[in-house]
């Protein structure tokens, strides 16, 4: 029967980094989202093709590089 609705399910909220250890919700564009996507890419694995995936995977990104989860999520 598929999906009534044509939506895709990686598409679907939560959107999680690659550890599956940071999730978010998110309604809303990011406008910037494919350049920070572009620059994410060679390091981590996108699951979807929705901007809202790359929020899990920049504050990861920041953690990554020595920031506890609170200041990675300010920046």
């Amino acid at each position: 029967m598929g999906n009534p609705w044509g939506r895709n399910p990686e598409n679907a909220h939560p959107h999680c980094d690659s550890e599956q250890k940071i999730a978010v919700v998110h309604n809303g564009i990011i406008a910037n989202y494919e350049e920070l996507k572009s620059q994410l890419l060679s390091k981590y694995t996108f699951r979807s093709e929705t901007d809202t995936e790359v929020i899990p995977h920049l504050i990861r990104h920041y953690m990554d590089s020595g920031l506890s989860f609170e200041d990675a999520f300010l920046q």
